[in-house]
């Protein structure tokens, strides 16, 4: 979270994203199911949309999660990782 933007807007950015995860998980088989009616070759391209929604959508889902981790990184102050190592 960016300074000055409120929970909220960072909440909706997030729901936003997840909507469009679900939404490309859920639209892709339901496409490939369309397709198998339309051109009468069942199950093929229901499993095909399946699998490239899945696909897909955890790929963004990845991608999403990778920014939030650098953007997070970014914002923090830096720490010295040899003082969790060290005992006194």
């Amino acid at each position: 979270m960016t300074r000055g933007t409120r929970p909220i807007v960072v909440g909706a950015q997030w729901a936003s994203q997840i909507v469009n995860v679900a939404l490309v998980m859920a639209l892709v088989p339901l496409c490939g199911y369309w397709l198998d009616r339309k051109w009468g070759t069942e199950p093929w391209m229901l499993i095909l949309g399946g699998a490239l929604g899945f696909y897909f959508g955890f790929s963004h889902l990845l991608r999403l999660l990778k920014h939030a981790e650098q953007k997070r990184a970014r914002q923090s102050p830096p720490h010295d990782d040899d003082s969790r190592t060290k005992r006194k």
